[in-house]
Parts: C-alpha cells; structure tokens; sequence
C-alpha cells in the first residue's frame, strides 16, 4: 500500500490517500477541504476510492465529504459519538474561514464499528479502528496493521503536540487516556496525524510530558 498525505484549506489539515497500484483502489481519509484537489491526486494515482473515513467530526477534516460522495458514491463512516459535530459543520465553518465559506454535511453516513476491521476494496490490507475520545468525544485513530501506519486525527501531532480540549465536549481526563493507549503501539509505527508532519510513536513518547 502506498500512502499520499494532502494538506488541504485553510487551516491546512491532513488528508490522506491509501491506495494499492495492484487492485487500483483506495481508502480516503479525513477528507479535508479542496475535493478538486483529491480527486486530481487520486486520478493521477488511477485510484479508484472505496471508502471515506474519518478520524472525528471537525469541519475542517471533512468539507470535501459531500463532492467525493457525490462523484464516487463511497460510503462514510464516523464513530456515532461525532455525528453531531456533522450538523453544525456549516456554522463552524462560517466561524472559523468568515461568512463565505460553503460547508455541505457528508450525504449519507455510516457508523465505524470498533469490533470491525475495514478491508480496503479488494485488497488483503485491513484497518483497524480504535476510539481515542477527548480532542471530541467520538475521535478514533484508524490502524493500517501491514503498513503499521496509525492515522489519529487530532488526538497527537509530531513534536509533542496533542488535540484541544477546551471544546465543551471535550475531556482532557479522556485524551490522555487516548495517548497512553497509542502509546501502547510498537515505538516504529508511523503516526500520520490530522495537521503537520508524520512522526513515529517512539518519537513523540520522548517528547510527551
């Protein structure tokens, strides 16, 4: 598998691609703003999308969801917990880019299943799906187990950086639980997180305080 970070709008959050050359197929995840741009990337790829995933339900980790559905007809899968955060995706964004901004909600959405690995299409690579509340109360981290690549959102950043908590819903008791558990993963996995650079859990456990 081969994984393709996109840094996408304004607040520059993470999308990424992980796709197979072999079965031409790929996953997306955190589908951030600029579809134009993700599709354009996936077709240089001659990727074909199966599914759209997301780590949690910020705006800014979601706003091309509705164009991608609507061009591939993929499904999208949030862990329940965030599905409220869906709703309020066009406020927030007004809040946060100004008055301009066009913000439309996934069209359908499904919810991930803890218990339940992701098989990318028809390839033999599997994503796990792992709950790490606190940044929101439904952020789950998405486990690549072949590549031993952790897709985690906002729970952790490079550089000993970690999500907000200032948030109403959110719960720094919870976050820090969600960080002991990531930190739990063999020091050499790939942390591929929501904003910034890609960094390793050995890395950043030197770096937590």
């Amino acid at each position: 598998m081969e994984i393709i970070q996109v840094s996408v709008g304004q607040m520059q959050a993470n999308c990424y691609l992980v796709g197979s050359h072999e079965h031409k197929q790929a996953a997306i995840v955190d589908p951030g703003d600029d579809a134009s741009l993700i599709m354009d990337t996936l077709k240089h790829q001659d990727w074909e999308p199966v599914m759209i995933l997301a780590t949690h339900g910020h705006f800014d980790h979601l706003m091309a969801a509705f164009e991608l559905q609507e061009n591939y007809q993929v499904p999208f899968f949030i862990h329940q917990q965030d599905a409220f955060l869906l709703s309020r995706m066009a406020e927030t964004a007004r809040y946060f880019l100004g008055p301009e901004a066009i913000c439309l909600p996934p069209q359908e959405v499904d919810y991930v299943d803890v218990d339940r690995p992701y098989t990318i299409g028809d390839t033999s690579n599997t994503i796990n799906v792992i709950q790490a509340p606190g940044h929101t109360p439904g952020s789950v981290c998405f486990y690549l187990e072949k590549e031993e690549a952790l897709f985690c959102g906002d729970v952790l950043f490079a550089n000993g950086g970690y999500g907000r908590t200032d948030f109403a819903y959110s719960s720094v008791m919870d976050l820090q639980a969600s960080i002991d558990t990531l930190f739990t993963f063999p020091e050499d996995t790939l942390i591929y997180s929501g904003h910034g650079e890609v960094s390793t859990i050995g890395v950043e456990k030197t770096l937590y305080v």
